[in-house]
């Protein structure tokens, strides 16, 4: 039996032009793959203390209402979908008591007719679309100068009641600061405002 070692020379121009490809992708990412590695090990710390939650049924929506009643100063949010209204109430409840409360959600949460944005925002918490080509997907709560909320659980009933997500609670310093200035440079980003 003998086995073909020839590659025809169509598929051979592909494979080239694939493997140049790559090779230049490889070549001309290498300054941002270093940057994102560099991120990744600022995120390394000893200190970090990391809650782990998932659902459905996995009662994360009380750890997000728990950890927002903690608040002391500021929450920062980055919101791709935002129907909870027990989230939203906490968040408005840290307002009423003086925190520093900022949300940065998806352009569909204008047409959305289940979303708390609007409720929120009536209520006084700065709102702002995030204004990206694509859409805003980040599901993140930064608490005060410790706590990240992050994950892929959306701040929805659904995703606490039906779907399958994740939640992580990081108390560290040095996360937190990360993550602050990501939401400071999507901030700068936001154009249009919820009055």
């Amino acid at each position: 039996m003998r086995i073909a070692t020839k590659i025809p020379s169509k598929r051979r121009k592909t494979k080239s032009i694939i493997l140049a490809a790559w090779l230049l992708g490889g070549l001309l990412g290498y300054e941002t793959a270093s940057y994102h590695y560099a991120e990744q090990v600022a995120l390394t710390s000893a200190n970090a203390i990391i809650q782990v939650c998932f659902s459905p049924k996995g009662h994360c929506t009380q750890l997000i209402q728990e950890t927002i009643t903690r608040a002391q100063d500021t929450i920062l949010v980055q919101a791709y979908t935002f129907t909870s209204l027990p989230i939203a109430d906490a968040l408005i409840k840290a307002h009423q008591r003086g925190v520093i409360v900022r949300i940065l959600v998806d352009r569909s949460q204008l047409t959305n007719k289940h979303t708390q944005v609007r409720y929120m925002a009536e209520q006084g918490i700065f709102v702002a679309v995030d204004n990206v080509p694509g859409i805003a997907h980040n599901k993140v709560m930064i608490i005060d100068d410790h706590f990240v909320l992050t994950g892929s659980f959306n701040w929805t009933k659904a995703a606490e009641t039906i779907n399958a997500e994740n939640l992580l609670l990081i108390n560290d310093k040095k996360t937190n600061e990360i993550y602050k200035e990501a939401w400071k440079r999507r901030a700068v980003q936001a154009q249009v405002m919820i009055d």
